[in-house]
């Protein structure tokens, strides 16, 4: 028993070291599966629920277990609490998902809303929120602390704005549930703008690290899994879900982008642990264009409203819009100063190290100096020894000659 179970550890926790990518292209190839399978429904409707409720359960099981293990095998850092957060709050979905097979599958009956499977659902939030925060990444500080700030700002709120327009207030003023319904249905969006917000942070302040792959897969996972539960959120309003849906695609890659990156991070044997060299490290581009891509659909929200002559636009989009254009106007200010900043110290510190080449060639030149005289002849100072006679190989001696005379001061 003792013998199985040692196999058992050195195979799950990485003593073996295989490579990840095999792994993530088997996930990649069951993407494919589950997109295709929703677009063709081979066997029917009824085979179609089958099929996706169970991969649905499997998918974030699995993305747990995966999170799980990297959390006990970075036990005692700040890694490995933050992926036993994340492993909470993906056991928190997988037994919400569990609840909603058993309510359709099992007592064969359309799943209502609000029902038990929205207790997991929303249970992923708090856990998860606190876990991406916690991971440890790029320290930060003066200017680019103010930068991420207003990077991640100029995306919430365009965010916001977009989930508010889009959702949020036909949801609120329109909607005929109940209380708790309503309660529910308003607290997805604003939970998905949390899980954004610590999504950006974690972009924010990658840096390039060799966990960036993981990095990068672990956060487009909860951005994905956000996006899918605001449609969702949306779909449930005007009673328009139901199993096989596409948005369950978005639910399906979150999933497997968050087992991905525990894949990479324990076969690759990477850390996001960060050593005293890696405090100052040269930043990355794509995470302050990461921010910027929220204003595209609030762009193509405007297009839309423009040609089809819609003059009817809520006054928070107006003054949302403008307040974003102040804040990208107001990032751009701030990109320009660190660019003046920065061309300064760059020429206080090419001076400083014309500086150091100009005493190093003096130095140089010195010691060449001093070496070249021996005993007899003038030294750098330009004096002579007693007898004015110059050392010849052989230990022979001569006297100078005129050319040497004339050198003399």
């Amino acid at each position: 028993m003792t013998k199985y179970r040692s196999l058992i550890r050195e195979w799950v926790f990485g003593a073996w070291r295989r490579d990840w990518r095999w792994l993530a292209g088997a996930l990649v190839g069951f993407d494919l599966l589950f997109v295709g399978w929703l677009v063709a429904k081979p066997g029917g409707d009824e085979a179609l629920i089958w099929f996706d409720d169970i991969a649905l359960v499997v998918a974030p099981s699995l993305a747990a277990f995966m999170a799980a293990v990297v959390a006990a095998r970075n036990w005692h850092s700040r890694t490995g609490y933050a992926w036993a957060l994340i492993a909470l709050g993906l056991f928190m979905i997988a037994s919400g998902e569990f609840a909603w097979g058993v309510q359709e599958l099992g007592m064969h009956r359309e799943v209502p809303f609000p029902s038990v499977a929205d207790v997991g659902y929303l249970g992923i939030y708090p856990p998860v929120f606190l876990g991406l925060l916690l991971m440890p990444n790029a320290p930060v500080g003066g200017l680019k602390r103010v930068r991420l700030g207003m990077d991640t700002l100029i995306a919430m709120t365009a965010i916001g704005i977009i989930s508010w327009h889009l959702i949020l207030a036909d949801l609120i003023s329109q909607s005929t549930d109940n209380v708790l319904a309503k309660s529910v249905s308003v607290a997805y969006p604003f939970a998905d703008l949390g899980i954004v917000f610590a999504v950006l942070l974690l972009i924010g302040r990658s840096g390039r690290v060799r966990s960036g792959v993981a990095m990068s897969c672990l956060a487009g996972g909860f951005a994905a899994m956000a996006f899918s539960d605001s449609i969702y959120t949306y779909l449930t309003s005007v009673r328009a879900y139901s199993t096989g849906n596409y948005i369950d695609i978005g639910w399906m890659l979150a999933y497997n982008l968050v087992t991905i990156a525990a894949l990479i991070t324990l076969t690759s044997r990477t850390s996001f642990e960060r050593g005293a060299e890696d405090l100052e490290e040269t930043p990355a581009i794509w995470p302050s264009l990461v921010s910027y891509a929220s204003l595209i659909p609030l762009a193509a929200v405007h297009i839309v409203a423009f040609a089809t002559g819609n003059t009817n636009v809520p006054p928070l989009l107006e003054g949302g819009t403008l307040a974003v254009f102040a804040l990208v106007i107001a990032r751009q200010i701030l990109t320009t100063y660190e660019n003046v900043q920065l061309n300064r110290e760059l020429a206080h510190l090419a001076g400083q190290l014309s500086g150091k080449l100009m005493t190093n060639r003096l130095e140089h030149m010195h010691r060449d100096d001093a070496a070249s005289w021996h005993p007899g002849e003038a030294g750098p100072a330009g004096d002579l020894s007693p007898a004015g006679e110059v050392h010849v190989g052989g230990g022979q001696r001569r006297m100078p000659d005129s050319t040497q005379l004339d050198s003399f001061p």
